[in-house]
């Protein structure tokens, strides 16, 4: 599959709008395979580099929310804002998000 710079960015601003935590799609991986094969080896460990830092911790993230769930600061770190704030002015979605969040944050 050849690769466009279009298609890579639209993949990557879908990743960012689900939140970065999401596993990577097929037609992503195909994507990405592609860009890489196109790149120096300089190119491709700064790429490497730069994915690494952005994925997000599953361990920081359980930690955050144990400590800190109910003012969302877990939220915050995967890049969930709106949902941050929401969890600063209700305590957590009133003490119910903090209850349902192991469950649902996997998925």
């Amino acid at each position: 599959m050849k690769w466009n710079e279009g298609l890579l960015d639209e993949l990557a601003e879908q990743r960012k709008q689900k939140g970065g935590i999401k596993k990577m799609s097929e037609k992503e991986s195909m994507v990405l395979k592609a860009a890489k094969e196109e790149m120096s080896t300089e190119q491709r460990e700064m790429f490497d580099q730069e994915y690494e830092k952005s994925s997000i911790s599953m361990l920081a993230t359980y930690l955050l929310w144990f400590l800190f769930g109910f003012i969302g600061i877990h939220k915050f770190y995967v890049r969930k804002t709106g949902m941050g704030v929401l969890y600063i002015f209700t305590g957590g979605l009133f003490v119910i998000g903090l209850l349902l969040y192991p469950v649902l944050f996997p998925n």
